[in-house]
């Protein structure tokens, strides 16, 4: 068997290296981009990496909103999850417009991430595609440690990184508009483990797009309801349950049940909902169809028994009657953060 010496070495390994670079493009690439194939089949670097969303609703193109307004404009949850102040919420076709209301205070529309405790020493970045005079703000145990702000017209990201202290206890993404008379626009926004945002990235031509395709709005509605529930009605006496009368007549128990379990006991809001008999033999509207109060007296996992306190509205004790919502009605379970 003969050896090979030094020089022969050198010209069999440089004969392999030819092989290997006539086979395979050396990639050179950024973080965020995968290696994926072009139309000839050369191996290329492609952005198409990404990390998964901490926000529920993030797609603001086409948000959750079951509430179903076009436009908030008093303080509270807005569209699913995002809770405003002191500004004006409208949905769009492509986005949603924030407008503030009250000169002298910024204009905000926040999320409150359930589960702050799993941030506790991790670095993150926020990210949001907009256009217009918008901010985003980190929000922490109080405090407003970071934030990157976008002023003009063009649609482009805005993005920025934090490394959480070891102890957490709350935290929020804001979206805000600060200057007086200001509107932003936010397409999309996302709020991830890691240092580099993977919300969306440059095609060929410069214009941005998602690196995710847009979520499936079934399984956003899905995570939503652990969150808010809210029951409409297009229609007179549109049935939601029905109960009995206690012996006093004086409270009405109606199980209600969920299409997902909720992550707390919610508070009940409702407007223009009614009481019907269904006994005798034939239905009637029960006298004082205005419901005192009403409450979610027992929760489970997919179900609440609401209990209507029903005194004084002459209701007959151990009868069954229907809790109805009359045409345009809301009846909403609320167990936001």
């Amino acid at each position: 068997m003969r050896y090979l010496d030094s020089a022969g070495l050198d010209r069999v390994w440089s004969k392999v290296e030819q092989k290997f670079s006539a086979k395979q493009d050396k990639l050179a690439g950024v973080p965020g981009q995968t290696v994926g194939f072009d139309a000839t089949g050369a191996a290329v670097t492609r952005c198409g990496w990404s990390n998964p969303n901490l926000l529920d609703n993030w797609y603001l193109a086409d948000p959750v909103n079951q509430k179903g307004a076009a436009s908030y404009t008093a303080d509270g949850y807005t569209i699913d999850r995002w809770r405003s102040s002191h500004v004006e919420v409208s949905i769009k076709d492509t986005c949603i417009e924030l407008s503030k209301t009250s000169a002298g205070y910024v204009g905000n529309l926040f999320q409150r991430i359930d589960n702050a405790g799993m941030l506790a020493g991790k670095t993150v970045t926020l990210s949001a595609l907009v256009s217009g005079d918008v901010n985003m703000v980190l929000g922490c145990d109080g405090g407003y440690p970071l934030g990157v702000e976008h002023s003009g017209g063009a649609v482009e990201i805005i993005s920025c990184v934090f490394t959480f202290p070891q102890s957490v206890s709350s935290c929020d993404v804001f979206l805000q508009v600060e200057k007086e008379h200001a509107v932003g626009k936010v397409y999309a926004a996302k709020f991830e483990f890691g240092s580099v945002q993977t919300l969306a990235h440059q095609d060929e031509d410069g214009r941005w797009v998602l690196d995710d395709p847009p979520p499936n709005k079934e399984i956003e509605l899905a995570k939503c309801q652990r969150f808010m529930v809210v029951y409409d009605s297009v229609q007179d006496h549109t049935i939601m349950s029905t109960g009995v009368t206690n012996a006093a007549a004086s409270a009405l128990y109606c199980p209600i049940f969920l299409p997902a379990p909720m992550r707390a006991r919610p508070t009940v809001k409702y407007n223009d909902i009614e009481l019907m008999g269904i006994y005798n033999g034939h239905d009637y509207v029960a006298a004082g169809v205005g419901i005192h109060n009403v409450d979610s007296s027992i929760s489970g996992a997919k179900f609440i028994l609401l209990r209507l306190a029903t005194k004084g509205l002459g209701l007959t004790s151990f009868a069954p009657y229907q809790l109805n919502l009359k045409s345009g009605a809301q009846l909403i379970f609320d167990a936001n953060l």
